[in-house]
């Protein structure tokens, strides 16, 4: 396990995400002095049949590590909103202990979250605040009656990067893609192979376990499927690409991969939804998820690539300023569970 700690030791601040991976959850873990658990058991699958278990023991191992620990303060990530039952027993058997709510889009925008609201509603009312990435997903958690900060920006630092192998010559351009029906990888593939004659390259990045079988079948000469990589390779992929492109069709979506591209310093190709407007400022070409869009945005990007490098510079410069505000935020919040003066 990470970070060892004295027996009897509570730790400061523990991250619960019932997720494979997730930078987001390690990086604010990490910044706020805690540390980061996965809790994931990919052989049960997620079907009908065995969902339920799988959850049973996602659940128990959380309270393992829960008990083990005795962390004064629990962030977990939602959805899935089950991950918070385990914590809210945790911080109701146990004295002066609290939990936060960290909301990724899905549990809003998805019909199976959805229909749990009132779940969600019962553990947003008894958090210690809960953390959106844009207003008009805070508007929903308050009209619940839970406390809301903005939690936009999340600092990303790679611990180490290897630098990339597979580079091509001419222009080459990263999809960063986890094969969600919200991204529109059809599209990509189309604008690829119009792309092709002017030596543009797509690298596609995701677990090939979770690809469609179209997605493998029918991609273009001037795409290559990276299938998972190892942190040190997908830092490498982003940082030696020219472009990192993030396209998603449903709004309010925070792009993980924009961040973690902006952290390297590679410009961007995002949707144009206003949200990343606003987040993503310069170093950045927005498009309309359409072939002809792609293409456009590809173009304008590479003809003043020195250009969108600088922004891109300027960007996360500016973003880490933000960042050190809504660390202070969050440490108001978490203070009062980990001082020396907390029972």
């Amino acid at each position: 396990m990470k970070n060892q700690q004295a027996a009897g030791d509570p730790r400061r601040l523990v991250f619960i995400s019932w997720a494979p991976y997730c930078s987001r959850s390690d990086n604010i873990a990490r910044e706020l002095g805690g540390v980061s658990y996965m809790v994931y058991f990919p052989f049960f699958g997620s079907t009908y049949w065995t969902i339920l278990f799988k959850y049973f023991c996602q659940a128990v191992e959380t309270l393992f590590l829960l008990f083990r620990d005795r962390p004064r303060c629990v962030i977990c990530m939602s959805p899935p909103v089950i991950a918070l039952i385990p914590v809210w027993f945790y911080c109701t058997l146990l004295p002066g202990r609290g939990y936060i709510i960290d909301y990724h889009t899905a549990a809003f925008v998805l019909q199976v979250y959805r229909r749990l609201y009132f779940m969600q509603k019962f553990f947003a009312r008894h958090a210690i605040v809960n953390l959106l990435t844009n207003s008009s997903l805070a508007s929903i958690v308050s009209a619940w009656g839970g406390r809301v900060l903005l939690v936009s920006d999340v600092r990303v630092r790679f611990a180490a990067i290897k630098p990339f192998q597979g580079r091509r010559s001419g222009f080459n351009v990263t999809f960063v893609s986890r094969y969600s029906e919200s991204e529109p990888l059809g599209v990509v593939y189309e604008a690829a192979r119009r792309l092709h004659g002017e030596d543009v390259h797509v690298f596609v990045t995701g677990d090939l376990r979770d690809a469609p079988p179209e997605a493998i079948e029918d991609r273009p000469t001037n795409v290559t499927l990276t299938n998972f990589l190892s942190e040190e390779e997908y830092a490498g992929l982003l940082r030696d690409s020219d472009a990192v492109m993030c396209l998603c069709t449903n709004d309010n979506t925070m792009q993980r991969g924009a961040y973690e591209a902006m952290s390297v310093e590679t410009p961007l190709i995002l949707s144009d939804w206003q949200l990343l407007r606003n987040t993503f400022s310069s170093g950045a070409v927005y498009v309309d998820n359409s072939v002809e869009g792609i293409c456009a945005g590809v173009r304008a990007l590479r003809t003043d690539l020195e250009g969108y490098k600088r922004g891109i510079h300027d960007l996360k410069t500016r973003r880490a300023v933000a960042w050190e505000d809504t660390v202070s935020q969050l440490n108001r919040y978490i203070e009062p569970l980990v001082s020396p003066g907390a029972r």
